[in-house]
């Protein structure tokens, strides 16, 4: 990733080369703005300097929206989209009554129609949030949905509430994805206030029956994989999570605790952590009685189990069995790589478009909640106790 950061009141503009495809994020148009007053004075300098080269660059006339061309020509929204890009999903038919409703409208290819935005929000800034690959393979799948549906996309950073929301008033998108769903409160009730569409990755933490999300079935994921552990024979089972306020964390957690009680095994507290204790951990792995299995509510968190795994000179998978959540490039790289629960964040992040233009091209749709199975993916790092 690179970064574009202006004076404290500008915001972090984020480039993402791997993961989203180029023509996906086309925001030349927003960069601008938010250049501090001395790279301003010659515009398209700017924009030939800064802007991404390989995005295309709309002039835009206002007084035509998508919305304007699908009225007229008595299609959807997403029909015209298509047929602005040649879509093989709608028929020649369709594609020459759009046209020529178009070319009535003055429509022509230096008179781009306006092109709609969706902002994304990342958690409050910190570095694990920017380097984490499940927010990176989330906005990957709204990337895809965004290219099809003709949407660019604002990528929103900051380090609290008000810095978010300072991003948001300034993106003027169409609608707004979160990519994590607890300490939103404030943005949430706000976008509420003034009837801003706006989806949530993961269970809210408030107004559950209100607000449009995606998610996994979190509570079934921890229990699944810890029935994973219990089939390799294992009794001593501990669990890390992400965090006393992430609710996938806690609805992980129940899963863990549903799973050893089935069997009834006890859980006990010692084994149970809500965030990576490194101290603590440490202290309990030279014990005797140690766990001999971990579920690791993260591929990251299972990577710094690893590293201290062997400070105390123990084996994955000889010594202790791990499996974590994810899927992502790190756990399949690890050594062993990692047995991971695949909660497809690509596919989380696809839904959540989906969704938030459904709900976009028609506000009075009624909030939905779309759970996204999860699967299990199979690797090295677990294996019957010694």
């Amino acid at each position: 990733m690179s970064f574009q950061i202006g004076q404290p009141q500008y915001v972090l503009i984020v480039r993402i080369l791997a993961y989203v495809p180029p023509v996906n994020v086309s925001i030349c148009n927003f960069i601008i703005p938010l250049f501090p007053p001395f790279l301003l004075k010659n515009k398209e300098t700017c924009m030939q300097k800064f802007a991404f080269p390989c995005i295309r660059q709309y002039r835009i006339d206002m007084s035509y929206t998508l919305k304007d061309i699908a009225q007229k020509a008595g299609v959807s929204v997403s029909t015209v989209s298509r047929t602005l890009h040649d879509h093989y999903s709608i028929s020649e038919q369709t594609k020459q009554k759009v046209r020529k409703v178009m070319e009535e409208m003055g429509y022509t290819d230096a008179n781009r129609l306006e092109v709609r935005s969706i902002g994304v929000i990342f958690p409050k800034t910190s570095q694990d949030s920017l380097e984490n690959p499940f927010y990176l393979e989330s906005v990957q799948g709204i990337g895809k949905i965004c290219l099809q549906q003709n949407f660019r996309i604002h990528l929103i950073t900051g380090s609290n509430d008000a810095e978010l929301e300072a991003a948001i008033n300034i993106s003027h998108a169409q609608g707004y994805i979160f990519l994590y769903s607890e300490n939103s409160k404030h943005l949430i009730t706000t976008m509420q206030k003034h009837k801003t569409p706006f989806v949530i990755i993961g269970k809210p933490s408030h107004s559950n029956n209100s607000s449009l999300y995606v998610d996994t079935d979190n509570v079934e994921a921890g229990k699944v994989a810890t029935q994973y552990l219990l089939k390799y024979h294992h009794k001593r089972i501990g669990f890390i999570g992400a965090g006393s306020e992430a609710i996938f964390s806690i609805e992980r957690k129940v899963g863990y605790m549903q799973a050893l009680l089935q069997e009834q095994i006890e859980s006990r507290p010692e084994y149970i952590f809500d965030t990576f204790q490194e101290e603590a951990l440490l202290a309990l792995m030279k014990n005797p009685e140690h766990p001999t299995a971990w579920v690791c509510c993260d591929d990251l968190i299972a990577l710094k189990l690893e590293h201290l795994c062997h400070t105390c000179h123990l084996q994955i998978p000889k010594d202790i069995s791990v499996i974590a959540f994810n899927h992502s490039l790190i756990g399949n790289q690890s050594i062993p790589p990692l047995t991971t629960i695949d909660i497809h964040a690509q596919q989380l992040g696809m839904e959540a478009a989906n969704q938030l233009i459904k709900h976009i091209d028609n506000p009075f749709l009624v909030a939905t909640k779309i759970i996204v199975p999860f699967s299990i993916i199979e690797r090295e790092s677990v294996k019957k106790p010694r």
